[in-house]
Formats: structure tokens, sequence, C-alpha cells
């Protein structure tokens, strides 16, 4: 899916539902509405598992408008990010994850 593609469903479920897709769910339930045009009796679920506030710099312009801060992450904000370099490797995250 193109990245336009990706803008076009954001907007879409944005003005129609008034519910902000993150890109990542948005490439997701655009890829269900497809699965479910060829496949007319299927059901669907969509698990996204990002909140679009992770996203601002993308989101923003996508809808013109700021993305409110849920109180569950104002704390956050102007935190330094933090990140662990792991080796693309199931048993480097398993160790990590048990030590």
């Amino acid at each position: 899916m193109s990245d336009p593609d990706t803008v076009a469903t954001i907007l879409q479920v944005w003005f129609e539902n008034g519910y902000l897709l993150d890109p990542h769910a948005a490439v997701a339930y655009a890829a269900l509405l497809r699965h479910q045009a060829q496949h007319p009796d299927a059901a669907g679920i969509l698990l996204a598992t990002a909140h679009p506030v992770k996203f601002p710099g993308v989101l923003e312009p996508i809808i013109g408008q700021p993305i409110e801060l849920p109180e569950a992450v104002r704390h956050l904000q102007g935190r330094p990010k933090q990140a662990i370099p792991m080796a693309v490797d199931f048993g480097a995250l398993k160790e990590f994850l048990l030590r």
C-alpha cells in the first residue's frame, strides 16, 4: 500500500467516523476492506496496537489539527526516548525478557 493510499484511508475513517487511525492500523484497515470486497460475507476485526499520539508529525498535517494527548500519557511529554539495541534474533529477545 502506498503512502497516499494510507493517507486516504486515515482521512476517510477520520471524516466518516471521527476516529483517528495510526498509520499501521490504516494499512491493516485498508487490507481488511480489500479482503471483505473479495469475500462479502467475511467478518473482520481490527486491533490497533499504537495510539495516534505516537505519530504527531505524520498525522497532524494529515488531519490539519493537533492530536490531543490522553491524560494517561501527558506525564511522558518531553521525556527522552529510551531504546535498547538488540539483534534480530528470537533467542536474544527471549534472553532479554527473562533476565
